[in-house]
């Protein structure tokens, strides 16, 4: 059984008894999935009226990637562009498009 919003707990209980069959079905609410982004807007906006991409990576993505490190995950998100100086353990940066290297370039050290 699948009802949007819901997760059935615990597993379902059947019954049978004098020529009947009883199923006990116990919904409860699923866990909510929110996304929060944080804006120059000083106030809530839509993510829809912000004129911005915006990507998330949750914890499902992120365990369903099996990355070895944050760089490998990078490498997936629209207009990040990633770079390595070496194997594991030496400097490695993202640039995020329209920005300027010295700007808007993040470093660190990608280990494994």
């Amino acid at each position: 059984m699948e009802a949007p919003g819901f997760v059935l707990s615990p597993e379902p209980r059947v019954s049978i008894g004098s020529g009947e069959a009883r199923v006990e079905l116990v919904l409860s609410p699923a866990p909510v999935r929110e996304v929060v982004v944080v804006t120059a807007t000083r106030g809530e906006a839509a993510t829809s009226t912000l004129g911005v991409s915006i990507t998330a990576l949750d914890r499902e993505r992120i365990e369903e990637r099996e990355a070895p490190s944050s760089l490998t995950l990078l490498e997936e998100v629209p207009s990040v562009a990633t770079a390595r100086a070496g194997g594991w353990g030496s400097q490695a940066s993202a640039f995020v498009r329209g920005g300027e290297s010295d700007t808007r370039g993040y470093s660190w050290t990608a280990w494994r």
